[in-house]
């Protein structure tokens, strides 16, 4: 089972109370000779029921609302049902507009990860669309968060993913090497992460131009 809209709604929802939890958490990246990456992150507790959504939600240039018809066509291939590609869509737009990340770096981020797999398992154990570690249950969620849970998953990753992004001052590159780490084991050699940054990159370019042609 899923978890409803009232839970969801727990979460942070603008970009100063998502780079506030990810400094909560101590989140950073450990490059040890290159060789590995390890994702530290300091004992707090989860996000408690006390925590709402700020009333200073960003409003101002909200990200765009993704071109559903282009890129329906283009994702037809990947996610043949016609309901569930357009609630994807949909969610993937409603998702990204609330953490203000682009909904192509959404888009690209499922692709390569999960390749549109809703109940992806990846070796290490990373679940769902977005492919979330089942730890971020625990640091940031709640024990009832399911994360093949369509909307749940795409919450954790935009929510992560903002983290990252103001972590690194707008640095695409370097916010995905850092998602990728905090979703792989901590002994993945360093360049999977760097790979993975680069195929999100330009995927995302392939994406943004089938929703234009």
């Amino acid at each position: 089972m899923g978890i409803g809209l009232e839970a969801l709604n727990e979460y942070p929802v603008c970009s100063s109370d998502i780079t506030k939890y990810v400094q909560m958490l101590s989140l950073s990246i450990l490059f040890i000779r290159g060789l590995s990456v390890a994702v530290i992150f300091a004992a707090t507790p989860a996000w408690s029921e006390s925590l709402t959504p700020s009333s200073t939600a960003i409003t101002a240039n909200p990200t765009p609302e993704i071109p559903i018809e282009g890129v329906s066509e283009k994702l037809k291939i990947r996610v043949p049902d016609a309901g569930l590609r357009q609630t994807l869509l949909q969610d993937i737009s409603s998702e990204s507009k609330r953490a203000r990340i682009s909904p192509f770096l959404v888009l690209s981020i499922i692709d390569v990860a999960s390749g549109f797999e809703k109940h992806a398992v990846s070796d290490n154990g990373a679940r769902g669309y977005m492919q979330i570690m089942p730890y971020w249950v625990k640091v940031i969620g709640k024990p009832e968060h399911n994360l093949f849970h369509m909307k749940t998953n795409l919450r954790y990753g935009c929510t992560l993913m903002k983290g990252y992004i103001e972590e690194e001052n707008g640095d695409l590159r370097r916010a995905l090497v850092k998602y990728r780490a905090a979703n792989s084991a901590p002994q993945s050699p360093q360049e999977n992460a760097d790979e993975f940054a680069d195929t999100v990159l330009n995927r995302m370019n392939s994406w943004q131009l089938s929703a234009h042609q």
